[in-house]
């Protein structure tokens, strides 16, 4: 299943908390196409076999905490099972549960480390998909939709010199942030669109995402503008992150005995001048990484570089 961010946009009420007639129009639709026709077709004798495969079945459909925490924001976990073979569902997605608010809870925000003046933002002015540089800026699993996304500054208001977001007297990335720099990685809900998790990366970009059966990798090749590279890995069972962060050698935002300030799931390797996080291929023998300077094998848990091989050997 795919998700156009336009039409989140407009299902998600908390998208604007300024009322326009285009959007009173959408609300008023929405209200109307709002139904559910469930049609279940029941025989009379159901075969032995039939019953064993709808165990089978059930089992498959135990929640995990993923699918648990997902089930809050009304995704696709929601009832903890989805609808057996026996049964057509044709039903429109419900609204999210706010009407007007925030695009994230300040509990939520919490979690996931983001500053709060971002999660107040409603859903347009804070989620943008990144345009494709690298890679594949959105990808689609079971849990929802995932998307590298950059806040609007266009659609704002009051930023403190047309970028800062948050208390600057603060510590930058936990207290304030400048939304030019500032990325971020959203798990949205299926069919509601809502953020279920956030992954903050503040002045340090992903330039792609690629999936495979139980995790959503990124990667980002280090440039003129942000020197440094970076991995990271999301758990599809737990939605926990492991990030790991390759200084430029040359210099860096993340020098030797930097107090620069980083989300706890980051760790910061030792400062490197190879060029090796252009591409990413996962497969069942392994997370390969590839670049001008060659090739590495990565730790699937760590994320540690391991087997690097010179291209010019």
């Amino acid at each position: 299943m795919t998700i156009d961010l336009d039409e989140l946009a407009r299902k998600s009420l908390a998208a604007s908390p300024i009322a326009t007639p285009a959007v009173g129009a959408l609300q008023r639709r929405s209200a109307r196409r709002k139904r559910r026709r469930q049609i279940i077709t029941v025989t009379a004798a159901v075969p032995l076999a039939v019953l064993v495969a709808f165990g089978a079945w059930a089992a498959l459909n135990q929640r995990s905490p993923a699918r648990e925490e997902i089930a809050a924001t009304g995704g696709p976990a929601a009832t903890g099972e989805s609808s057996p073979p026996s049964a057509v569902v044709d039903e429109a997605p419900d609204d999210p549960t706010s009407a007007v608010g925030p695009s994230q809870s300040e509990a939520d925000a919490a979690r996931d480390q983001i500053v709060s003046e971002l999660a107040a933002l409603p859903f347009d002015a804070r989620v943008r998909q990144i345009d494709v540089v690298a890679g594949p800026t959105r990808v689609d699993t079971d849990e929802g939709t995932w998307i590298i996304s950059r806040p609007d500054a266009d659609a704002i208001e009051g930023l403190v010199d047309g970028c800062i977001l948050g208390d600057p007297d603060g510590v930058y990335g936990l207290d304030w942030i400048c939304v030019f720099d500032y990325t971020e990685i959203l798990l949205l809900a299926h069919g509601t669109g809502q953020i279920v998790r956030a992954y903050p990366f503040p002045s340090l970009p992903p330039k792609s995402l690629h999936a495979t059966d139980d995790s959503v990798f990124c990667i980002r090749q280090g440039d003129g503008g942000v020197p440094d590279s970076m991995l990271c890995r999301i758990d599809l069972s737990s939605l926990e992150a492991t990030v790991r962060v390759f200084p430029w050698a040359g210099g860096s935002a993340f020098p030797p005995g930097s107090e620069t300030w980083t989300p706890s799931s980051w760790t910061v390797d030792e400062p490197t001048d190879l060029i090796l996080w252009q591409q990413l291929d996962a497969t069942d023998e392994g997370i390969t990484i590839t670049g001008d300077s060659g090739t590495a094998t990565v730790d699937p848990v760590t994320l540690e570089l391991r087997n690097i091989q010179d291209e010019g050997e």
